[in-house]
């Protein structure tokens, strides 16, 4: 295999493994502090963010992939989800979190016909079908990673907070 095309393997499904982390960060976040004091109607809207936006990013960037390159709209999209999840990370409302997932998971949807086209135009016919699914479910190990984390730190706060109020619950045995 050559360099280019290992390089090509590696930006895709690393690319992936991205979506994998924002599609995650959407239910994630939905269960924070910032919207637990939201009505379910607001709640349903945050949660549709993904769904609604990434399907268009498909569109709208797969439409100018063709008019400027596939590689020029490969960068505008890694781009536009970095600075997305920089909003993200820095949003303590919901006015912030919102637009970041927006701009992520727009981002997001604009990627993958660009990447995929791309992976199967380089790739030879008979490896092609192999290649596109293993870059493609490293969109599930971007998200299991991102669960785990969660998981991880989600309950390591917890039992700070339990073993701050000095209450005794055991000790639990974690299995990652």
């Amino acid at each position: 295999m050559s360099i280019d095309r290992k390089s090509l393997f590696t930006s895709t499904s690393l690319s992936f493994a991205f979506w994998g982390v924002i599609a995650t960060l959407g239910p994630l976040v939905a269960s924070g502090s910032i919207i637990s004091g939201l009505t379910h109607n607001q709640k349903v809207f945050f949660l549709l963010i993904g769904p609604i936006t990434v399907p268009a990013g498909n569109v709208i960037m797969g439409f100018l992939a063709d008019r400027i390159g596939r590689r020029s709209v490969f960068t505008l999209t890694m781009l536009l989800y970095s600075i997305g999840i920089v909003i993200i990370s820095l949003s303590y409302t919901l006015i912030p979190l919102a637009a970041g997932l927006i701009l992520a998971e727009f981002g997001v949807g604009g990627e993958e016909p660009s990447s995929l086209s791309l992976v199967a135009e380089e790739t030879k016919i008979k490896e092609r079908p192999r290649w596109l699914t293993i870059i493609t479910n490293f969109n599930n190990i971007g998200s299991a990673l991102t669960a785990a984390l969660f998981f991880v730190v989600v309950n390591d706060f917890y039992d700070r907070i339990i073993q701050s109020k000095g209450r005794k619950w055991g000790r639990c045995k974690r299995i990652l």
